[in-house]
């Protein structure tokens, strides 16, 4: 503590006496509501609020110190030091008699192990110095252990797949991690197909399963457990590629479907759209042999086509007898 700040604290005290002397003898005394001493508890990094009720406190001063450390730490709203955790909170109200109270809370935020400890509310009147202590308890928060398990759900048949088990533990890393598939053990293989590689990180105990070549029985399960039987699961799918990639039907192009109709001898099919580039049939089209028109352009009947024959061999018969 430098001579400058222990000069500056007792010119505050010297200032916050004056101010309490200065009143008159009629002055209700101050006195202080909440019961004595008070014990407030709070895990380590949440903010602990220090109560100090009093009644009729009027214009004099309050000082929050630690026990024990000799300087203050607040005087009214000053905050004596360089910790920005402190704080006061000011919190008043009238009683049903007409007095009035006042809440000079202390705030300290983001607590610490070493915030541990006694605090005291200080007024100074006339007669006497009035105290109020408040014990202040800081407890680590309880560790709940945590197991993460990250990867790929669906994987395509042949593919690798990769999981990752992240384990914390509370008092360190677990010591060993185990991989189920849907309640069976998994053990890495002599061929490497199935891998299975630990390390630890901090209070972290990290394994990543690979296995190279997924097959269709390789979907399900896959369940991360430690050594303090904490576990998580992750559901796994493996698709048939092959099966999937077949069914799709590719769609040929409008312009090859346009040839597709239109194409005869004198017009073939361009290259791109050769039958063997395209999911569709395409046939050559042919002049149409005697007895497959039908006015209009269709297929004839029977009937019809066996007419034009007899009258064809008529008259051919006739013209052989004419020139004989």
């Amino acid at each position: 503590m430098s001579w400058f700040e222990v000069f500056e604290w007792s010119v505050l005290v010297l200032l916050s006496l004056m101010t309490s002397l200065s009143h008159t003898g009629d002055s209700p005394v101050p006195s202080f509501v909440t019961k004595n001493p008070q014990n407030i508890t709070v895990l380590r990094g949440k903010v602990a609020s220090l109560p100090c009720v009093i009644k009729n406190l009027g214009t004099k001063s309050v000082t929050w110190s630690k026990q024990g450390s000799g300087t203050p730490i607040l005087i009214d709203d000053f905050l004596f030091g360089n910790d920005p955790r402190f704080t006061l909170h000011r919190l008043q109200r009238v009683d049903e008699d007409g007095n009035n109270i006042i809440n000079m809370q202390m705030n300290i935020t983001n607590t610490k192990l070493q915030d541990v400890g006694i605090y005291r509310c200080e007024i100074s009147t006339r007669l006497r110095k009035m105290v109020h202590t408040v014990q202040l308890n800081v407890k680590e928060p309880e560790f709940t252990p945590v197991v993460i398990v990250t990867g790929s759900q669906i994987v395509d048949k042949g593919d690798e797949l990769v999981l990752v088990c992240n384990a914390t533990g509370k008092d360190g890393a677990p010591h060993a991690i185990q991989w189920f598939k849907d309640s069976t053990p998994i053990k890495p293989t002599s061929d490497g197909s199935t891998t299975i590689k630990d390390f630890k990180r901090d209070n972290t105990l990290i394994s990543i399963l690979e296995i190279k070549h997924s097959e269709l029985d390789d979907a399900g399960d896959y369940i991360c457990r430690t050594t303090n039987k904490d576990v998580n699961v992750l559901k796994v799918n493996v698709l048939d590629a092959d099966v999937s990639k077949s069914s799709v039907k590719r769609e040929p192009p409008d312009e090859c479907k346009t040839a597709a109709r239109t194409q005869t001898v004198d017009r073939p099919m361009p290259a791109h759209c050769t039958p063997s580039a395209l999911p569709i049939s395409i046939t050559q089209r042919t002049p149409p042999k005697v007895g497959e028109l039908k006015p209009g352009g269709g297929q004839s009947n029977t009937r019809h086509s066996t007419y034009l024959l007899a009258t064809s061999l008529f008259l051919i018969t006739a013209a052989s007898h004419l020139f004989v």
